[in-house]
């Protein structure tokens, strides 16, 4: 899923006045169900991005 498409970051970007420029790479740690992180990678593709997090979130939630 793209959360960059989502309507409130949509209008959160539009109410900046539209310099935020949302990208791929990043994920969010979830532990029991709730919220505890993200973890973000940057140099490659998007795509790659999001697998190299997925990976590194992997690690730190044991899964």
């Amino acid at each position: 899923m793209n959360l960059a498409d989502l309507p409130i970051f949509r209008g959160i970007q539009a109410a900046e006045g539209g310099n935020m420029i949302y990208g791929q790479g990043a994920v969010l740690i979830i532990r029991d169900g709730v919220l505890a992180g993200a973890a973000w990678m940057g140099g490659g593709t998007g795509e790659q991005d999001e697998e190299s997090a997925n990976v590194g979130a992997a690690l730190v939630t044991g899964g």
